[in-house]
């Protein structure tokens, strides 16, 4: 990551400290694995159901969200996919809510910290 050029761009005044990814993200990525599996393994969603492609394509847009921002320093591209994770997010947790509530509830952290994402990405779009 080039902290230059992050460390250039008008921020919030609200923010997270650094430290607090390294432990919320862990956290976060189990509990979407264990809320995957219980849907994949449901008898509701056998095997690789349409909802668990979603999940696949949704965790794969999470994923490039940081190399679009960081790597590729594309504000406009990050915003785009952040609202791409953010719309599929729902999706999925509508979907999951009738399949297994467990896995539903277990996706609630992530989205709230994905909210919290889309705030920092939207300040950081409209106002660099």
């Amino acid at each position: 990551m080039s902290n230059h050029w992050y460390n250039s761009l008008n921020k919030s005044e609200y923010k997270i400290d650094e430290w607090v990814f390294r432990y919320i993200w862990p956290v976060i990525f189990m509990m979407i694995a264990k809320s995957f599996f219980i849907v994949y393994n449901s008898q509701k969603c056998p095997g690789m159901c349409n909802i668990t492609k979603i999940f696949i394509i949704h965790f794969i847009l999470n994923i490039l969200w940081g190399t679009i921002f960081f790597d590729m320093k594309n504000i406009q591209l990050a915003m785009f996919n952040m609202l791409l994770v953010f719309s599929s997010l729902i999706m999925i947790m509508k979907k999951i809510k009738t399949i297994n509530y467990d896995a539903y509830k277990l996706l609630i952290p992530y989205f709230i910290w994905i909210c919290i994402a889309l705030y920092f990405n939207l300040f950081i779009y409209f106002n660099n």
